[in-house]
């Protein structure tokens, strides 16, 4: 008899135990989009010369050229960074074996424009300075935490609501917020194009997107 008692008393308390202990996780993500405020280009020049010193005087009067105009065009000095400085051997692959016929130098810079609508004519200008490598021009966000920001607290919201609605259709109610959690943000990357012909460089700032995904985990409760 004893043991009977024993299994109702567990059959009983075991659904309560289990209801106590009930747990909902949910994920949402949410994305901002917005227009980029900043280009960051990397630009140089490259020549070849009979000798090093040659080479690379050419390159330095190139470069020298290229930072007057940046500064005249009111880049701030602190925009503008070298990338990379290379001197060597220039090589004729046409014959075999190759043959040197002098050296190579050139030198790279890292610009951050923010005047977007002036960065075509900046690279015209930049070229007719001198400039004779483009290695790509990419759009960010100067500064992407209040967008990250708005982007997590809409995720959050997106969470909420799906927890609400599944603890509804299995007949609970939400309990109380057990943890959240961030499970990735991703930073700046281009969605779409838009392209804007101001110079005769064509420029496609297009727009930026910043998303952030969060996992809720709630407690679940009987609805009464």
């Amino acid at each position: 008899m004893r043991l009977v008692s024993l299994f109702v008393l567990f059959f009983l308390i075991s659904p309560m135990a289990w209801a106590e202990n009930a747990r909902l996780t949910v994920s949402a993500s949410a994305s901002v989009e917005t227009a980029p405020d900043i280009a960051r280009v990397t630009l140089g020049t490259i020549h070849r010369a009979g000798n090093a010193a040659d080479a690379m005087a050419k390159v330095s009067a190139d470069a020298e050229a290229i930072i007057a105009q940046l500064t005249g065009a009111g880049v701030d000095s602190a925009d503008v960074q070298t990338g990379s400085l290379t001197l060597g051997p220039a090589w004729d692959h046409r014959e075999t074996p190759p043959r040197q016929t002098g050296f190579e130098a050139g030198t790279t810079l890292i610009l951050s424009v923010r005047d977007l609508p002036r960065l075509g004519a900046l690279l015209d200008t930049l070229i007719d300075s001198g400039a004779n490598r483009l290695d790509g021009v990419q759009f960010d966000i100067a500064d992407p935490a209040p967008l990250l920001d708005t982007a997590r607290r809409n995720a959050v919201v997106k969470a909420r609501h799906k927890a609400e609605v599944l603890a509804e259709a299995a007949g609970q109610r939400l309990g109380p917020l057990i943890s959240i959690t961030e499970t990735r943000h991703a930073l700046p990357r281009p969605v779409m194009m838009d392209a804007a012909r101001g110079s005769s460089i064509p420029i496609a700032p297009g727009e930026i997107s910043l998303s952030a995904e969060v996992t809720l985990v709630y407690a679940l409760q009987p609805d009464m």
